[in-house]
């Protein structure tokens, strides 16, 4: 490159601070660009590939095509072109990545109120408190994912059903375990069998604007990401 593009480039990397000592003259002078005929969809496909496995990390299960897609459009517009608009360069670290990406899901999916993104695989530690066989376990962990894939390609009035009967097993969930200590209902099998009693007599369930499949399968995420309801943490 020539001089003066050189000097342009140091100029606007000024900022940055190296971690080897080496400066920004050093890097710009060993700097190669190679440059492909590609399309958009060319560079966006490599893209969505590369942020899948990251994304499906966060969530603890594969994500849809649109959230991936949801995803880098938050990293881009959010992330990196506002940074880019700066005046001065900025240090984006792979931790500085790693929350900026965690944001980005938690925007894309809107799958959990709390804003967590832990791992949500803990329903069949829980589901054995409740005395439920490995197989069965299994069945109700499957049916869970197929929920939250489902919720989260919802949009609208279904949406806001799916969120309302949430808040409707929550509060039996609530209510089972405050019977359970209360000393009113053993736990294990006991807690299980009130909760789902109380779940497959739900108007909404009853009137079947949702199926008794549909409601266990809310039950099923809600025990996965909450307090376990049917025997406390050893």
């Amino acid at each position: 490159m020539s001089a003066d593009a050189r000097a342009d480039i140091v100029k606007r990397l000024s900022g940055v601070q190296l971690p080897d000592g080496r400066d920004i003259g050093w890097c710009v002078d060993r700097l190669d660009v190679l440059v492909e005929a590609r399309t958009i969809d060319q560079v966006e496909a490599e893209a969505m590939a590369r942020l899948a496995p990251l994304v499906e990390a966060c969530l603890g299960e594969k994500p849809l095509y649109e959230e991936v897609e949801e995803v880098m459009i938050w990293l881009i517009s959010k992330y990196i072109a506002r940074s880019a608009l700066e005046l001065r360069p900025t240090t984006f670290t792979a931790d500085d990545f790693g929350r900026a990406l965690d944001d980005s899901v938690r925007r894309a999916t809107g799958r959990r109120r709390d804003g967590s993104t832990e791992l949500l695989m803990k329903l069949k530690l829980k589901l054995r408190a409740a005395e439920i066989p490995e197989p069965e376990a299994e069945a109700q962990h499957d049916a869970m994912l197929a929920y939250r894939r489902t919720y989260r390609a919802s949009v609208g009035t279904r949406r806001r059903a799916y969120d309302d009967l949430a808040d409707q097993i929550n509060a039996i969930c609530t209510l089972t375990m405050a019977k359970r200590r209360a000393g009113r209902l053993a736990a294990g099998s006991a807690a299980y069998f009130e909760t789902l009693v109380a779940v497959s007599e739900l108007p909404e369930v009853t009137s079947r604007q949702f199926t008794l499949a549909e409601a266990h399968a809310v039950l099923s995420d809600i025990t996965a990401r909450c307090q376990n309801r049917y025997a406390d943490a050893s």
